[in-house]
């Protein structure tokens, strides 16, 4: 008997025997598929058939659609306490080709008729596997020379967003100057004209083709698209909701990083009018509370800055998401760094609405930070004490009027787009 459709429109199928009587599940989702063999392997495509993400030989994969694959182990007893490592091509190649061996003998076996499913789910699956099957090593090398003709590569995104469709409305960083930070260190600011920006939107929403289903929103990149001014985003903003299909069951909103420092200040009106236009969250990185710390970090701005525009946006009927760094400054730094820091985040005055991402400092041993702690003999904080840090500031958070913000750990290490 077949389960009703539930959420995401998904149809539950099987148990069903295929292949040498193995057991086989299937959930056939409006957005993906995910087949799962005898609950000890498992792979879940995009509605137009690349792979996404596999559990494989007891390891956990994701595909990058730059065609990377990225496998994922727990390590120790953090939130952060994981190993990550990319496959290398051989590797790649024999999960490519264990797919392909498990989706095909299922495949024949749901086709053929043996599965004893239901005329109509059994017919849809059948082409669904035959879409899966198409992706050959190949064709997904292919995909991702297509994906890299269209985009820079995407560093980094809130964990929230992950499943977002990428705009790259703008390239780069318009500070690029954090001691903390790479992510854009390879590109130069620019911004799309208005029809650059049309043939990028097209480009994208071709290049995805049916996988668009699986993306929730649209994430304006890179570091800081909302730097642009107010005409230009309006006229981006409406090229987006031209070009892109948003509404029920299609993406739902428009979210972006923004910092508190360049560009000139803008109104609650201003972004009442994005708002209207779809906006729904800007993600602000207020690091910490301290000032002087932001000035170690060689980060502009203050406090004060960070806390006006989050006022402004929430004003604006805007979310907010703030990302707040667990361990940098050292040990020096530790208490004013949790003291600063909570007492900007009850300025803020977030509610349920809100995000409060709390993420573990990253900095590679030859970043600029990293130098600037070694010269300043700073002590970094270990792991036991970064985890208290968090217990810190979790527990300091008060709830605004409304309530308090969704309070979650970022890794920034976890990103894979």
């Amino acid at each position: 008997m077949i389960p009703p459709h539930g959420p995401n429109g998904q149809i539950a199928l099987g148990p069903f025997p295929a292949g040498a009587l193995r057991s086989v599940l299937a959930a056939l989702r409006n957005d993906s598929t995910t087949i799962d063999l005898d609950r000890r392997c498992a792979f879940s495509f995009d509605r137009a058939g690349r792979l996404v993400r596999a559990f494989w030989g007891g390891r956990s994969i994701r595909r990058g659609l730059d065609d990377r694959f990225v496998e994922k182990r727990k390590t120790g007893p953090y939130p952060w306490s994981f190993a990550r490592r990319e496959l290398a091509p051989a590797e790649r190649l024999a999960l490519l080709d264990g797919v392909v061996r498990e989706v095909s003998a299922v495949r024949d076996g749901v086709c053929g008729g043996s599965s004893g499913l239901p005329k109509g789910e059994a017919a849809d699956l059948c082409e669904r596997l035959t879409a899966v099957l198409a992706w050959t090593p190949g064709a997904l090398d292919a995909d991702a020379d297509r994906f890299r003709s269209i985009y820079l590569p995407v560093p980094i995104l809130p964990p929230d967003q992950y499943e977002a469709l990428v705009v790259q409305m703008t390239e780069g960083c318009a500070y690029n100057q954090c001691a903390f930070c790479r992510f854009y260190r390879d590109r130069a600011f620019r911004a799309k004209p208005a029809s650059e920006l049309r043939e990028h939107l097209r480009a994208v929403r071709t290049f995805f083709g049916e996988g668009i289903s699986l993306r929730r929103s649209v994430f304006l990149a890179d570091a800081n698209a909302l730097v642009l001014s107010p005409s230009r985003l309006v006229e981006a903003f409406d090229l987006l909701r031209e070009e892109l299909p948003f509404g029920p069951g299609a993406l739902r909103g428009v979210y972006s990083f923004s910092d508190a420092f360049s560009g000139a200040p803008k109104s609650p009106a201003h972004f009442r009018s994005l708002a209207e236009r779809g906006l729904r969250r800007v993600y602000l990185g207020l690091e910490t509370g301290c000032d002087e710390l932001l000035q170690f970090l060689e980060k502009p701005g203050s406090r004060e800055e960070a806390v006006t525009l989050v006022q402004t946006l929430r004003a604006a009927g805007v979310a907010v998401g703030i990302i707040v760094l667990l361990g940098v400054g050292g040990e020096r730094y530790l208490e004013r760094h949790v003291a600063l820091t909570l007492a900007a985040l009850e300025a803020m005055r977030l509610g349920p609405n809100d995000i409060l991402y709390l993420s573990p400092l990253t900095a590679d041993p030859d970043s600029p930070y990293r130098r600037r702690e070694r010269e300043a003999g700073m002590r970094p904080l270990t792991d036991a004490e970064m985890a208290a840090q968090l217990s810190a500031i979790k527990a300091g958070l008060r709830a605004g009027p409304a309530g308090r913000p969704k309070v979650a750990v970022y890794d920034i290490r976890d990103f894979l787009y």
